[in-house]
């Protein structure tokens, strides 16, 4: 299948998932499933518990949603598969967050038999932890500081022109800024894929 014709298939099945039409988002999701399955390995580590690794996946299939609800699609910049993953990834270190902050939190009775028995491992949170230091690392080795800056403001879902105010300067120069920003971390991320 030719370069463009797959990128008309996928924009045509994003245009039907945002009517509601659910085989049109499985068949995308089927797509993806590469994807997804490589950003949930990234993230958890190979001795995870099982529940463990469905939370993070069904946190990366709600983050690929949202990503086909919020894609541009009438811009050619930046393919889906890109931005569906940036969005993955965002999802599981707000979901490796959560987990790191409930599990620090005090427990009213520390004698309960509802404890998480993964809480007592202390080595999977350390992997976890490292796993999104390296992720952040490495973006942050991707971009320069200006860009990072940007970076953080647009995927806390701040717009263009607010990013422009915020970092006082032109939209123009902001758009120009996501546009090298997505196509480092695109090279990037497909360097660290195949290493």
């Amino acid at each position: 299948m030719s370069s463009q014709k797959n990128k008309n298939e996928i924009s045509e099945l994003i245009a039907a998932v945002r009517k509601g039409n659910q085989n049109a988002f499985v068949s995308l999701l089927k797509q993806y499933t590469p994807l997804i399955e490589a950003s949930v390995s990234m993230f958890c580590s190979d001795d995870a518990l099982a529940s463990e690794k469905d939370d993070f996946r069904q946190e990366a299939r709600i983050a690929f949603y949202n990503a086909a609800l919020t894609y541009n699609l009438n811009q050619s910049n930046v393919e889906f598969g890109l931005y569906a993953k940036i969005c993955i990834c965002n999802a599981l270190i707000s979901q490796i967050r959560s987990v790191k902050r409930i599990s620090t939190e005090p427990y009213e009775n520390s004698d309960s038999i509802f404890l998480d028995e993964s809480s007592a491992d202390p080595s999977s949170k350390l992997l976890e932890e490292e796993r999104l230091k390296a992720l952040l690392g490495i973006i942050r080795n991707a971009l320069s500081k200006y860009e990072y800056k940007v970076w953080e403001l647009y995927f806390s879902g701040r717009s263009t022109s607010e990013i422009a105010s915020i970092l006082n300067t032109d939209t123009k120069s902001i758009s120009n800024a996501i546009y090298r920003i997505r196509v480092k971390l695109r090279t990037t991320l497909n360097q660290e894929r195949t290493e």
